[in-house]
């Protein structure tokens, strides 16, 4: 099994940004995690191309931004198993706020939530799920009871469970039940991003041939991944070819062209590496005007 922690296998961390000063946090975060993608995908792709050498049955589990990164390398064959964190981080939290809801024992509540990072760090942060689509179902005892729930009330309460959880840990914590999972084959459900190079995130179960999507009633396959290719789309990335190659939405790489002088609109794989050095030395650039 390789691990990839979020900070470890990006050349810049997605927190960099928030140590600038506010008004040029502000401005760069809204171009959403999709433009930065290169810094991060540039070493998953060299990782992956090297399990791929040793022709040994790897398991490869990667927190570094998964959503994306693995539905680009799932088009060129290398993508890894899964990805850890994002979406998986809220789920016992939201699992809680539905037993404490239902009067119900947590043991009894069974979460399916199929949606892209978007969804997960806009209900981490201010409690709705914001714009990104998502799908969720909730089993109790087998019995899909969501349309008893108060879901706006639900999502409310994720901030303040959240606030004191410190994101590596869950992250850790998802790897690990993930881990297991694929190990032991466990019947039990977990939630993880990326998986089989999937863009965002979904319920799996482990099965015969890995990680399996578990679909509630009245859900596909195909509808699942269009819901997260939308929240791919609100994360800056417009599509990815069959290539690899991946072409950004301009809207948010306009916000790096404006504040770095950095554009790039399509970005065939093999120019991950150039691209990565190019955008670390032009947000180097920028924010030593703030040292």
């Amino acid at each position: 099994m390789q691990a990839c922690s979020r900070g470890g296998v990006t050349v810049q961390p997605s927190s960099a940004i928030s140590k600038l000063p506010k008004p040029a946090f502000e401005k760069l975060v809204q171009a959403k995690p999709g433009p930065w993608l290169p810094l991060t995908l540039v070493l998953v792709y060299k990782l992956m191309q090297a399990v791929k050498q040793t022709g040994l049955d790897t398991i490869v589990l990667n927190g570094a931004a998964p959503d994306n990164a693995h539905a680009v390398l799932g088009k060129v064959g290398l993508a890894p198993n899964t990805g850890v964190g994002n979406l998986a981080n809220i789920i016992p939290a939201l699992r809680q706020s539905i037993a404490a809801q239902l009067n119900s024992l947590i043991e009894d509540v069974e979460v399916l939530l199929f949606g892209h990072n978007q969804v997960a760090h806009s209900l981490r942060t201010s409690g709705t799920p914001g714009e990104a689509p998502f799908h969720l179902a909730v089993l109790v005892n087998d019995e899909d009871i969501t349309s008893n729930l108060d879901l706006p009330s639900l999502f409310k309460t994720l901030p303040a469970t959240l606030k004191h959880e410190y994101t590596q840990l869950l992250s850790a914590a998802s790897a690990a039940s993930i881990f297991d999972a694929i190990t032991t084959r466990s019947s039990r459900v977990v939630h993880a991003p990326g998986p089989n190079g999937l863009p965002g995130a979904y319920p799996l179960r482990a099965g015969d041939n890995g990680l399996e999507v578990v679909l509630p009633q009245g859900l596909t396959l195909e509808e699942a991944v269009r819901i997260n290719q939308e929240g791919q789309r609100l994360d800056g990335i417009e599509r990815i070819e069959d290539d690899g190659t991946i072409y950004f939405a301009e809207k948010n790489m306009a916000i790096l062209k404006e504040t770095l002088g950095y554009e790039c609109l399509r970005m065939p794989l093999p120019e991950v590496d150039e691209r990565a050095r190019e955008l670390r030395a032009k947000y180097l650039a920028f924010a030593r005007k703030y040292q």
